[in-house]
């Protein structure tokens, strides 16, 4: 390839000057046309593709193809792009030629003449000549009576010398073997013409069979597509535990536990050069979880994960796990895993260092807090025995095989996934990556968020995008190639930035998609590029349509459905910048339109329980209504579980409103706590309550539920914030109610929810008979408060705020939940 032609037949001759005859007898290049197809011109053909495995430097051999194969690569060594000159009936022209040359392990050298002038192929290796060559140019010697001829015609010298200085290389190989050992997939074999056979005097040349001493020019991971990846390495690993430990209630634990001078020393060291192993199996259980929920906040490791995780192997089936977690079997005395996992994830998060960790878990266990629940468990399981700290953990380590499996897994990703072969498909692709990425890195993004990266939810629906099940990734799978394609980061906590993929983890998600389907037998590059150009490519038209994944939910019926194309129809008019969320503004805006406002009021949703549905997201969310921003799968989901929770409480829900206009004496839009009960105390009034379909213990699960959102921790509700609170009392959550019960219990004693209680104020309040009553009404167990603030007051304060005891609480009865009632 020496650039286009600008004109039809611009190009006559074309003769190949080879150094194996001293540049002097050259083999013309007979003009053809070809079809053009763009494949051709955008990625190497399926026996060039079928070769990669074959050879070592494949960058070399895709540099060193045939003169004249129009299968050559897109991109010239220059950088610009190959773009023939094609006619009116789709064709172009090219040069192709023969000649047989001696095999020789030693590279040919080769000189182009395009009519009166000497050139260099842009598509093939260049080397400069030992000492510049003077060669003399020729033409075809074709009369115009002969262009018939089916045989070329014979070069003829003519009068002009030209001085060269560099030249194209050829490969010509002994045998195959010997091509490919030279990391040559594609070499050249010319044959001489016929009618010149007696004017050339070859001399045999002797093969070169002594050993030479390659240089390796070719592939590094320093120049690959992966090179800003940050591998998996012990320094990394090592870094993680030093801010995790620092992070957890550890220090003090173990300066408490752990006696004599130096004793916590081997410890910490068998901690830290383990720290993998702890990450990998933090990992596996929290991405078990993860892949369930599409909603834009952390999801920490659940109880029930953790101690499954600390169980020996045949405790991992369903049924035991779940006699595990509430009675605590396999020789763990006192329920230490559950206990460990309460005491570790109870902490303050508004004070000290966790006050600006934006993704720390409101529920659930974190890093740091799982590497304290493990150690603290090995601590109380083995602490009647005469062993060492570190004997301990790696005993509960030895019981758990701890994080073994998926360490394994992440190391062999890395290993077949960092080679030159992939590298090169990637490259060959990196349009379509880069299209697909700009495409997705705009969807749902984190909260204040504004880096071009991919949110996990943006991953998501791009494996749902790119129709990854067909190609045979399970979905519970999903969330594990994200966890695998993402660095190992050490600061996880302060910004979402661990819940997004740069363009490098991307491909290396990707990767992980790839390796994770089952092995149908081809090579893994060969299977990476099926998965690009047959799958990545449907992600280019664009994002799914969230609503394609709520089709499945067994709640949807016709009239859901109905509803859910309507929204769909308004979110998409409302989402202008195309980010996938809409603020509170924008989606009051939409639903207020006349369009709209008509449509959602003929389906039995008026806009005043569409307010209702935002702010019962923004709660599940637990954010604020005013500086949420929602998603269409979020908004569906919702407005699909509301809808069913409304069923058969209108007449409650109108009475509430009107309760609540009465109130609002001052039509400031909120009322309090005190106006509200005021307002009902009558016995008339509660009747009409009753009668309503609203109890009194609805009543106060409806302000505890409300109050358990006041984030300024001032009274004053809105009336879409007191029916949501009385939707949320009504759902099938029984440990939010008892979470929020309690809650009103700490604000009656501390007076207000930023207060702290001692031992005895905790003991006395929580333990009290009504206290007791209600918990066991609303189907909860009833813990031992004392035991519950040992286990939490680590630093022995004597005092705990309510987001420390919120914590544990919630925990303990969520487990409850998810283990059922075995």
């Amino acid at each position: 390839w020496s650039g286009p032609e600008r004109v039809p037949d611009s190009v006559s001759t074309v003769f190949a000057y080879f150094s194996i005859d001293g540049f002097s007898l050259p083999s013309r290049l007979a003009k053809t046309k070809e079809k053009y197809r763009k494949k051709h011109f955008t990625k190497p053909p399926p026996q060039a593709r079928a070769a990669i495995g074959l050879a070592q430097h494949f960058a070399v051999c895709r540099r060193s193809m045939a003169v004249g194969d129009e299968f050559g690569p897109s991109i010239r060594k220059d950088g610009s792009e190959r773009s023939p000159l094609v006619d009116d009936q789709g064709y172009y022209e090219i040069f192709t030629g023969s000649r047989m040359l001696p095999p020789s392990t030693v590279p040919v050298q080769v000189i182009f003449q395009i009519d009166d002038s000497l050139v260099t192929a842009q598509h093939m290796r260049k080397a400069r000549l030992h000492s510049p060559q003077t060669i003399q140019l020729h033409c075809d010697g074709r009369s115009e009576s002969r262009q018939s001829d089916p045989l070329p015609a014979v070069p003829t010298p003519v009068a002009t010398y030209i001085k060269v200085s560099d030249a194209n290389l050829l490969f010509v190989g002994a045998c195959a073997l010997r091509q490919f050992a030279q990391g040559l997939a594609n070499t050249l074999c010319l044959m001489e013409d016929p009618r010149l056979r007696e004017d050339l005097r070859v001399v045999p040349r002797r093969s070169q069979y002594s050993a030479v001493a390659h240089k390796d020019d070719g592939w590094y991971y320093a120049i690959s597509s992966f090179r800003s990846f940050t591998r998996d390495t012990e320094d990394i690993f090592c870094q993680c535990f030093d801010l995790d430990y620092s992070l957890s209630k550890l220090p003090k634990y173990v300066e408490l536990n752990v006696k004599g001078p130096g004793c916590a020393q081997p410890l910490l060291s068998h901690l830290r050069t383990n720290y993998k192993f702890y990450m990998s199996a933090y990992y596996t259980g929290l991405f078990k979880m993860v892949h369930k929920t599409r909603f834009r906040g952390t999801t920490g490791m659940s109880m029930a994960i953790f101690v499954g995780i600390c169980s020996p192997p045949e405790s991992n089936e369903p049924r035991a796990g779940r006699r595990l977690a509430r009675l605590g079997t396999f020789g763990y005395p006192e329920f230490t895993p559950t206990n460990m996992f309460i005491s570790s994830v109870a902490c303050d998060h508004s004070a000290g260092k966790l006050k600006d960790m934006v993704a720390l878990p409101r529920h659930g266990m974190c890093r740091f807090q799982f590497l304290e629940a493990f150690v603290r468990t090995a601590f109380e399981t083995y602490k009647e025995r005469e062993m060492s700290p570190v004997a301990m953990v790696q005993d509960l380590e030895r019981i758990a095989n701890l994080g073994r499996e998926y360490y394994a897994l992440r190391r062999s990703l890395q290993k077949a996934l960092f080679v030159e072969e992939c590298c090169q498909v990637f490259k060959e692709n990196r349009d379509v990556l880069d299209r697909v990425f700009s495409l997705f890195s705009v969807r749902l993004p984190f909260p204040g968020r504004t880096e071009n990266n991919i949110s996990y939810l943006g991953w998501l629906e791009f494996l749902v995008a790119c129709n990854a099940s067909d190609f045979g990734l399970k979905a519970e799978r999903h969330s594990l190639a994200f966890s695998l394609g993402r660095q190992q980061r050490v600061d996880e906590l302060n910004s979402w930035r661990s819940l997004e993929l740069s363009f490098t983890e991307f491909i290396v998600c990707i990767g992980a998609v790839v390796y994770l389907c089952e092995d149908d037998g081809l090579r893994f590059a060969d299977k990476l590029m099926a998965f690009i150009e047959d799958h990545v490519m449907l992600a280019v038209h664009g994002s799914v349509n969230p609503l394609v994944l709520l089709q499945d939910e067994a709640q949807v019926d016709s009239t859901n459905m109905k509803l859910l194309t309507l929204m769909g129809e308004a979110f998409i008019v409302a989402d202008q910048d195309h980010s996938g969320l809409l603020s509170q503004s924008e989606f009051n805006a939409i639903i207020t339109h006349s369009r709209y406002e008509k449509g959602f009021r003929d389906l039995g949703f008026p806009v005043e329980d569409l307010r209702v549905v935002f702010q019962g997201a923004a709660e599940n969310a637990f954010r604020s209504a005013a500086s949420y921003e929602i998603g269409l799968y979020e908004l569906c989901d919702t407005l699909i579980r509301m809808r069913r929770q409304m069923s058969g409480l209108d007449k409650s829900i109108d009475f509430l409103r009107k309760c609540f206009a009465e109130s609002d004496v001052d039509q400031s839009g909120t009322v309090t706590r005190a106006e509200f009960f005021d307002m009902i105390a009558s016995p008339m009034m509660r009747a009409k309550f009753q009668i309503a379909g609203i109890s009194t213990e609805d009543i106060d699960d409806l302000w505890a539920a409300v109050d358990a959102h006041d984030q300024d921790d001032v009274e004053g509700v809105t009336a879409e914030e007191m029916i949501a609170g009385l939707l949320s009392a009504r759902s099938s959550e029984v440990w939010v109610k008892g979470a929020n019960y309690m809650r009103q219990v700490f604000k009656s004693v501390a007076g207000t929810v930023s207060g702290q209680l001692t031992r005895e104020e905790i003991q006395t309040a929580f333990g009290a008979r009504e206290v007791r009553d209600r918990i066991l009404f609303m189907g909860l167990s009833v813990p031992s408060w004392t035991h519950i603030f040992d286990a939490i007051d680590i630093d022995a304060n004597g005092m705990l705020t309510w987001a420390e005891i919120e914590k544990g609480l919630s925990a303990m009865w969520a487990a409850e939940g998810e283990t059922g009632g075995e």
